[in-house]
């Protein structure tokens, strides 16, 4: 079953009603019996199902905290909670991974951490952990840029960014149309940094060609 299928299963009312007839009414996390909603522990966007060890009640508190980069195996209450999930490290590696790969850009790595549209990934103390763990020195993903830039359609192998590692070495970041960038980019008319950035990304593009 794809994304779409699951998310349409599990807004199905009467889905949602089995859940609360299968699982406790009642925050894993604090113990409120408030607000309660229903979280993934592992997300539908990276392969998550609806199954029942999977989804676990959260408060509206406790559950925006969770998409704020929180994971569940912080949560002292594991008699309410499906089965453990992956750590908060494997996590944050695994939409790394989709970011540095050129699946997803700036946007689409934010939303599926749960971070503000405001912030940038370079800048998190994670994605640091991340890129030294892996001998990088810095990574520059335009898939934002290339996308909100009139004229651009992207395309599988399109040259997006670029990876340099510590030892000086440097490659490309190759755009690979996974689906999991699903976000809606809007053209934008003024020039700005982001223009100035897309014309780096078209200067990538002719060395390719050559």
């Amino acid at each position: 079953m794809g994304y779409e299928e699951s998310r349409k299963e599990f807004d199905n009312p009467a889905f949602r009603n089995r859940i609360k007839e299968c699982l406790p009414h009642k925050c894993c996390n604090c113990g409120s019996e408030n607000e309660i909603e229903y979280h993934h522990i592992v997300p539908l966007k990276l392969g998550g199902t609806n199954r029942f060890t999977n989804i676990v009640p959260l408060c509206h508190k406790c559950h925006k905290a969770a998409h704020c980069g929180q994971h569940m195996s912080h949560y002292s209450d594991k008699t309410n909670a499906g089965r453990k999930s992956r750590s908060n490290a494997e996590e944050h590696s695994e939409i790394f991974d989709m970011y540095i790969n050129g699946e997803i850009g700036n946007r689409k790595c934010q939303e599926l951490l749960g971070y503000s549209h405001r912030t940038t990934i370079k800048s998190r103390p994670e994605f640091k952990r991340y890129i030294s763990k892996n001998g990088i020195s810095s990574v520059r993903n335009l898939i934002d840029v290339a996308s909100t830039n009139r004229g651009v359609s992207l395309k599988d192998g399109d040259i997006v960014g670029e990876i340099e590692y510590i030892d000086g070495r440097k490659s490309p970041i190759i755009y690979k149309n996974t689906g999991a960038n699903n976000i809606k980019y809007h053209k934008k008319e003024r020039r700005s940094e982001k223009d100035e950035a897309f014309e780096l990304w078209k200067l990538m593009q002719k060395r390719r060609a050559i």
